[in-house]
């Protein structure tokens, strides 16, 4: 009888559009080729190589920078956003916190804050899912701070491009990526 191979991922590759494809073509280039038949005897210097390999992953971010003078210019002030699907009547950016920042969300008397850190993972709760999760930004130009959350479970990310205009003007693009809130894809457009 055939020895049996099972193999398992729990990459996120929803962000990738060949990710799943790029996973099969590792398994068959290089783990595939790589068993062999017989006893499995156990290697100790492997497995301290994979711990450290282990130890060194990260997700990644948006290249960019932690800080912009258009953060310091927004932090306190309140946008009142137009009609919504998600229903926000408003938020506020506070991007004084040096390596973390947070976004408050406004819904009637209500408030959803999002903390993320500033080109660094931090784990908190999001304001779509009430779920903890790993929550990013970065500044790809003076004007727009990408949020990147990431869901530990379910497997789901939102991606927020906040655009800032001279005007006081804003908008926020919101892109799920994942299969659990596809509904909260919208454009959130406000001002001072």
């Amino acid at each position: 009888m055939s020895p049996s191979i099972l193999f398992v991922s729990t990459a996120n590759t929803l962000i990738h559009r060949d990710g799943h494809q790029m996973i099969l073509d590792a398994l068959w280039e290089a783990l595939y080729p790589a068993l062999k038949e017989g006893e499995w005897v156990p290697d100790e210097s492997a497995y301290e190589l994979l711990q450290q390999k282990l130890s060194r992953l990260s997700l990644i971010l948006p290249a960019g920078n932690a800080a912009s003078p258009k953060g310091a210019e927004v932090t306190g002030k309140k946008f009142r956003l137009m009609p919504n699907k998600l229903g926000y009547d408003a938020c506020e950016f506070d991007f004084s916190g040096g390596r973390s920042a947070r976004l408050n969300f406004f819904r009637g008397g209500e408030r959803s804050d999002l903390r993320f850190g500033m080109n660094e993972w931090i784990v908190a709760e999001d304001p779509f899912m009430g779920l903890r999760a790993a929550n990013a930004g970065t500044w790809v130009d003076e004007k727009t701070c990408i949020v990147r959350i990431q869901h530990f479970h379910p497997l789901q990310m939102f991606m927020l491009t906040c655009r800032f205009a001279e005007d006081n003007l804003l908008v926020i693009q919101v892109v799920p990526v994942g299969e659990h809130r596809k509904d909260v894809a919208c454009y959130l457009n406000g001002s001072c």
